[in-house]
């Protein structure tokens, strides 16, 4: 079945959390015991979070996510305007929000599961040996078929989403919709200044969840729950949030060498005109 309901698919972060919580509480109090299996599941599940949670992008949006790009979007009320993908020429940007229930299971991942992965690069996902995460669309497939049998990949979620706010929404807000999720050629010309990029993402991911509806609430319960019952261990083992730059000295001292990895220059961003 390649078809699902928003609420469907408003299930599949709900029926992953346990086990994530149970992997972050591992690599906290009894890291050796973290097996390849467990750190595979912690990166998919991130990447489907971003896709289900933050916005149903293009996967090179989320394969070129740094992290310190995640750690500087605290400080700007979550966004981030992404340009490291193959049509940036044509869109310029790609202007994502993460909010802070999914920036907090973010940092759970970025300080203590990423780190025993042995991290080559600043990327955000990355692979068992340590390299950029290529294939984002599969990670997703994989954990939403375990959670509702059904093979749903982004473009086909994105589908759903635009099908669903055709019978829920406004005009305007389904309008808002595609332009956030689709990007055809001339809102490129139109919108994808930065500051009208960001406009866009606000009220698409705004009416995202307003479609959701109450299945969106239970969702941020449960996440709101994990989130308490991880900090709570965190307390007991006195573990506190590495910043970026340990986390990168401590991936420094493997002694496994890796080669491949992409390597993205953000500098640009910030001398962009909006």
């Amino acid at each position: 079945n390649c078809w699902a309901t928003v609420e469907d698919m408003e299930t599949v972060i709900p029926f992953h959390l346990s086990r994530y919580k149970d992997i972050v509480q591992k690599c906290i109090t009894k890291p050796t015991s973290v097996g390849p299996s467990d750190l595979t599941f912690s990166v998919r599940f991130i990447t489907t979070l971003l896709f289900l949670r933050v916005k149903c992008s293009r996967p090179m949006t989320f394969q070129h996510l740094t992290v310190p790009m995640f750690e500087k979007c605290k400080d700007d009320g979550g966004y981030i305007d992404q340009r490291s993908f193959k049509t940036s020429g044509t869109y310029l940007y790609d202007t994502i929000i993460i909010d802070e229930d999914v920036s907090r299971l973010i940092d759970l991942y970025v300080n203590h599961c990423r780190p025993l992965l042995n991290p080559t690069s600043d990327f955000l996902l990355i692979t068992s040996t340590g390299s950029v995460l290529s294939n984002l669309s599969n990670s997703m497939t994989i954990l939403v078929y375990e959670a509702i049998k059904k093979h749903i990949h982004p473009t086909r979620y994105r589908q759903i989403i635009e099908s669903a706010s055709s019978d829920r929404l406004t005009l305007l807000e389904q309008e808002i919709i595609s332009q956030d999720q689709k990007h055809n050629s001339e809102v490129a010309r139109v919108f994808y200044k930065k500051r009208l990029s960001r406009e866009v993402a606000a009220k698409g991911k705004e009416y995202v969840e307003k479609m959701a509806g109450d299945s969106r609430v239970t969702v941020n319960k449960a996440i709101s729950t994990v989130l308490s019952d991880i900090e709570r261990v965190q307390h007991e083992y006195d573990t506190s949030f590495l910043p970026p730059d340990i986390t990168a000295a401590t991936s420094s001292n493997s002694n496994v060498d890796f080669t491949g990895a992409i390597i993205v220059d953000e500098s640009s961003n910030s001398n962009t005109p909006e």
